[in-house]
């Protein structure tokens, strides 16, 4: 929890806490001369009686079950009696529990609509109330509870984070590779030396909803020494999973197609714009029952995929993350006693199967636009249309078409997937037609079965693939038609043989034409891991290439990992005589940290001994590389050292960062000037961990990804004691490219403590009200509450005048000056207009 987290909670707690406590003045005076030590003072425990104040008490407190759900308003009677508002209650429980159960409980609220603990028992509902902690708890019995939903794959139905912070209507990024080379020797073709240092650049940004991104190269030596390698606008309906691009287009292409260069148009719907819907994959559903607060293991192929610690209830496994083939699934339940209960059943999912009714396409129209020689060739007179569209018939059918054509050529395709408890049929056809070469066509059938092994952990599988094409069939890449193999067919077979050692064994065959003789061959591959630390995978192969004629090899290659971080390797194949070895470190920590890695390898032909090293720092990542060469003589043939940096700018809201590599989006994020010039610290995967920092280069460049909920932790160094950073946290939803400039701390960081007394010196018990600023209109109010003795706590101000005016008979108000302090205690203040505190 950040310090600013800990000054919230605490004064809210001891602030609710003196309002039904009669040692309320005790404690908050010692919390308050335990404020600028830094010293968390929790709530003191609750006496016998709950309220002493013999009059009923009105106050809006936390409710749990299970975890928070909000807050609700409840009334401490005289008595000590708990009365809680039906209305609130209820509304935070329609989530757990069904219509019949929440219109029961509506049922049971009074003439002025509250309920009592008392009450709700006989529905076998707890309400148990903290005064110490001053919340409200929930016990919700299993009968009332709603069928609950928990998505095992992608957790689809968590409702994410709200987003609190907007992106910049402007924002771009420069992504560089920098690198320079130094030759210690000639080679063909260049000559020994320091090289012209190259540079790759990824212009990327947005303005407003539309994207932009330009890739660059910067090098002399080339022919071109300015090569514009891309560039286009995108334009993303998030809500629709659709992209629209303009410009020199991503080649995509499906089946049979060719991934043509494009410049032109393109629209594609891509579920990656909607990481919180989950269309792309069949469903799997099973319903449990749990009695009692269970672990539950989900094992997919006999492997654990997830451990899930359930509450009592109904739930829904949905969205299981199945292996692709017949999946053998258990369902281990594990109560507290250590009974268990395993539920099992089969299930087909393939990730080329579409969900019922779902579907995925991607169009694309404009000239041709190969990239040749460092730049792009557009061909006005070339012109060219690509495309495909997929549906999902039914939860184990799947149809789709495509098409390509440009002026001399096309081609025009199907396919049908069909996945079963037997396994998975795929077939695709294509016609294709030249002006040059005429008609021609390609059929190809897949079938791959899996099938869970019961004696050994893991799965059998087999594939099988046939493929036939006439002479005459071209893709409208191919300057000629297809004259290679007539068809082709393989086969593969793999299965565990014991629990450390899984083999396969693969044939294949290809029918050649004309002169082109037959081409077949066999691999056999196993896999033997001794322990989590060591593996060693090993194989041999047969071919009688079409070319180069029979080929035999034979390989071995072992890995040994030294902890999570150090690995070394070695391996060895007959065919070209290689051995080698290496060893590699990967950083423990993302920022101020190395990597590096060394090999030594030797084949039949030449020696070479590579090593490389890169740091990790906040501002961007260095790796220096040197690989040699040696001939069989011992002569060095080749030997090359180079420098390269890696790293990003940023600009947006105004501001300019400095950091490493930006992949989508990106934030900046600065101190406020309240805090000087004290770092702004972002976390990593732990609290303990940065990611990024600012300093004296500028605000924390913080890459992001784009259209999910994120957020980014933050902190800063040497924060001053009392200061209110706020919830600790940004809450982002980035669009592409873009940028946000976010700023840690405010304004309003001065809490204000004193006693509230009325005209005749009395102290204001249990009273409330808001303090506003009285110099800047747009300031939030801050809410405050006095104890029994009329002390009060007041957070979120800033240095100026502030008014606080007190709600109920008779209305007071207070005007107080707050100077520029993180804790201000203004002592005992009287209802005027002009009068100030002291500290």
């Amino acid at each position: 929890m950040i310090r600013g987290d800990k000054i919230k909670l605490m004064t809210a707690t001891t602030l609710m806490a003196f309002l039904v406590t009669p040692h309320g003045a005790f404690a908050w005076a010692n919390t308050l001369d335990l404020f600028d030590s830094g010293v968390i003072v929790t709530a003191p425990p609750a006496p016998a009686r709950i309220n002493s104040t013999q009059q009923d008490i009105e106050l809006v407190v936390p409710v749990r079950e299970r975890g928070p759900l909000g807050q609700a308003t409840i009334i401490i009677g005289a008595d000590d009696s708990i009365r809680i508002r039906a209305a609130d209650l209820v509304g935070l429980l329609r989530s757990l529990i069904t219509p019949a159960a929440a219109q029961s409980l509506t049922g049971l609220a009074n003439d002025q609509g509250y309920l009592t603990p008392e009450a709700v028992r006989g529905l076998g509902f707890d309400l148990v109330f903290d005064p110490g902690l001053l919340d409200l708890a929930v016990s919700v019995p299993l009968e009332a509870r709603q069928r609950q939903t928990f998505e095992l794959g992608f957790d689809t139905s968590v409702t994410p984070p709200t987003v609190t912070d907007r992106q910049a209507g402007f924002s771009a990024y420069v992504n560089y590779r920098a690198s320079i080379d130094y030759l210690h020797r000639d080679t063909g073709s260049r000559e020994k030396g320091l090289q012209a240092p190259r540079f790759d650049l990824d212009v990327n940004g947005s303005v407003g909803p539309v994207a932009f991104e330009n890739l660059l190269t910067i090098d002399a030596d080339a022919p071109e020494a300015f090569q514009r390698n891309a560039s286009r606008l995108i334009y993303d309906q998030s809500d629709k999973a659709i992209r629209w691009t303009v410009g020199d287009l991503l080649p995509e292409g499906n089946s049979f197609q060719s991934a043509s260069d494009i410049a032109g148009l393109s629209v594609a719907r891509l579920y990656s714009l909607r990481p919180n819907d989950r269309f792309v994959a069949s469903r799997s559903s099973r319903s449990i029952t749990l009695r009692e607060a269970s672990t539950v293991d989900i094992r997919i192929n006999g492997a654990t995929v997830r451990t899930l610690t359930l509450q009592p209830g109904t739930y829904d496994l949905q969205d299981l993350p199945l292996t692709q083939g017949a999946n053998a699934v258990e369902i281990v339940v594990e109560g507290p006693s250590g009974a268990r209960e395993v539920i099992s059943f089969d299930f087909f999912s393939d990730a080329t199967l579409l969900a019922p009714g779902v579907d995925e396409f991607y169009f694309s129209g404009g000239v041709r636009a190969p990239r040749e020689f460092g730049s792009i060739d557009y061909r006005q007179d070339d012109p060219i249309v690509s495309g495909f569209y997929r549906r999902g018939i039914n939860a184990q059918l799947t149809a789709g078409a495509n098409l390509q054509a440009t002026k001399d050529a096309s081609l025009v395709g199907a396919e049908l997937v069909y996945g079963g408890g037997w396994g998975l049929t795929a077939f695709e056809l294509a016609v294709s037609n030249r002006d040059i070469e005429g008609g021609g066509y390609v059929a190809r059938v897949e079938h791959r079965v899996f099938r869970e092994l019961k004696t050994l952990p893991g799965q059998e599988t087999f594939d099988f693939s046939i493929e036939m094409r006439s002479r005459e069939f071209a893709t409208i890449e191919q300057l000629g038609s297809a004259t290679n193999f007539a068809y082709q067919a393989a086969a593969r077979y793999s299965r565990p043989l014991s629990r450390s050692l899984t083999a396969s064994i693969g044939a294949d065959y290809a029918k050649g034409r004309d002169q082109l003789r037959d081409r077949y061959g066999v691999t056999t591959f196993a896999n033997w891991r001794l322990n989590y630390e060591t593996n060693v995978n090993f194989g041999a192969t047969y071919n009688s290439n079409a070319i180069r004629g029979e080929e035999t090899n034979v390989f071995v290659n072992l890995t040994r990992r030294f902890g999570a971080r150090r690995t070394v390797s070695a391996g060895a194949e007959s065919r070209s005589g290689l051995v080698r070895a290496g060893y590699s470190r990967a950083p423990e920590r993302s920022l101020n940290d190395w990597a590096y890695s060394v090999d030594v390898s030797r084949t039949n032909e030449a020696i070479g001994l590579n090593g490389a090293a890169v740091y990790i720092a906040n501002r961007g990542e260095l790796e220096v590389n040197h690989a040699t060469v040696f001939d069989n003589d011992g002569e060095i043939a080749n030997q090359q050292t180079s420098l390269r940096a890696y790293g990003s700018v940023g600009y947006a809201g105004g501001r300019l960062g400095i950091g490493r590599r930006v992949y989508d989006s990106f934030g900046l994020v600065s101190a406020h000037s309240s805090l000087g010039r004290r770092p702004v610290l972002i976390r990593g995967l732990s609290a303990l961990e940065e990611s990024a920092r600012s300093g004296p280069l500028g605000p924390a460049l913080v890459p992001l990804g784009s259209y999910y909920a994120q957020s980014v932790p933050y902190d800063v160094e040497d924060l001053p004691i009392g200061y209110d950073l706020g919830s600790g946290l940004f809450q982002v939803q980035p669009r592409l490219h873009s940028g946000y400039a976010l700023t840690v701390g405010s304004a309003y960081y001065v809490t204000a403590s004193g006693i509230m007394m009325d005209d005749q010196g009395q102290a204001v018990s249990l009273r409330s009200g808001r303090a506003v600023s009285l110099d800047d209109r747009d300031a939030p109010q801050a809410d405050v509450v006095t104890n029994r003795q009329g002390r009060f706590a007041v957070s979120g101000l800033s240095a100026g005048r502030w008014r606080i005016t007190l709600v109920g008979q008779p209305a007071l108000i207070y005007d107080i000056v707050v100077p520029d302090t993180t804790l201000y205690r203004a002592g005992e203040i009287r209802p005027t207009v002009t009068a100030g505190g002291s500290r």
